[in-house]
């Protein structure tokens, strides 16, 4: 469970109070039936992502890089061969 003690939400909360009161006076004095203006408090999204270990991403990941390395690696045996046998 989080809590932010921050208190960022407070400005604009009573800056909505204070418009919602105006709203009220204003439609009183006009004769009109008043109603409030109504906010919604959501919690702030959570600012570190939660990392898993995933155990197929690691190994695909795994072999990509052997097959970088591996697959360019077979070419060169091919032309040291030829050399070592002296044809072209």
């Amino acid at each position: 469970m989080r809590y932010n003690d921050t208190a960022v939400h407070s400005v604009p909360l009573g800056i909505n109070i204070i418009g919602s009161i105006l709203n009220m006076n204003a439609l009183k004095s006009q004769n009109k039936t008043p109603y409030s203006l109504e906010t919604t408090i959501l919690p702030f999204p959570g600012l570190k992502p939660e990392w898993t270990y995933d155990a197929t991403s690691f190994t695909s990941i795994l072999l990509i890089g052997l097959a970088l390395i591996v697959i360019p690696g077979g070419f060169g045996i091919l032309v040291v061969a030829e050399r070592q046998v002296r044809r072209k």
